[in-house]
């Protein structure tokens, strides 16, 4: 038997019938070279778009968020909470309760449900994100130390606005959008990308590019290639890789070219 045997590359039969296998979440990505050089192309691109779709969802992750969420708590209490130290007991505890004050859909119940357990809240309702809620529906209930919650209620209250203001928008262009698909960009507020995107899909949005660095040549970039050589070479590259190469263009008739690579 050939010693080298598990150092050759996959037949390219053999890659095709990995793509139409249900995706496990453990195989490489499909480069789009495999598409140019078989038949069945049409299939080999619906796998690339089901795969990245399945690949480029964003999933809430607290933990990955926590350090984020104290730095915001830090950037608004600073020092302290002056008019709670005078007006509130060291030791009274409060309840709150977070309606809606106009319909939409929900983001962030869990970011904010986060940021008032870091100062001392315990959760006792909280709506799902992705619900479309009326105003008067209650989002989220809580309660623990009075002076904790006064001091978490105006960043819990950003967040869980700003991401559910995205979501609701997101859900309209939806409705409006029928079979097509709404994708996101990288478009997004420096610090903030994974918590947008993440409120995109809570609005029934798809994920596409999360970062420079995946399955594009820019089309800003294109002209400080020494011609469509070297962009040329630029996909490739991308396409080695493992990644998709989707390239953008200004419409540059010159261009053509890598468009259609």
């Amino acid at each position: 038997m050939n010693p080298d045997l598990e150092r050759l590359q996959p037949y390219p039969f053999e890659r095709l019938a990995k793509l139409i296998e249900p995706y496990t979440g453990d195989t490489p990505p499909v480069s789009k070279r495999l598409a140019k050089q078989h038949p069945e192309k049409l299939i080999v691109m619906q796998r690339v778009a089901v795969d990245l779709a399945a690949r480029l969802r964003v999933m809430l992750d607290l933990d990955r968020i926590r350090p984020q969420l104290e730095a915001s708590l830090a950037e608004d209490v600073g020092p302290g909470d002056v008019t709670s130290e005078l007006l509130v007991g060291e030791g009274a505890r409060g309840r709150g309760r977070i309606r809606a004050k106009a319909p939409g859909v929900l983001a962030g119940v869990q970011v904010a449900a986060e940021v008032l357990r870091l100062q001392g809240a315990e959760i006792e309702e909280a709506h799902n994100d992705g619900t479309e809620v009326a105003p008067g529906d209650e989002v989220l209930v809580f309660s623990g130390p009075a002076r904790g919650l006064l001091a978490a209620e105006r960043t819990a209250l950003n967040y869980l606005c700003h991401l559910s203001g995205i979501a609701t928008l997101t859900a309209k262009f939806v409705a409006a959008a029928g079979n097509a698909a709404v994708l996101d960009t990288r478009k997004t507020l420096p610090g903030l990308r994974y918590l947008q995107k993440y409120a995109v899909t809570c609005g029934g949005g798809q994920n596409h590019r999360y970062a420079l660095y995946d399955a594009d040549v820019n089309d800003e970039f294109v002209p400080a290639a020494s011609g469509n050589e070297l962009s040329f070479g630029l996909a490739g590259n991308a396409g080695n890789a493992g990644l998709g190469t989707p390239v953008g263009s200004a419409g540059d008739p010159g261009q053509a070219n890598v468009r259609n690579w």
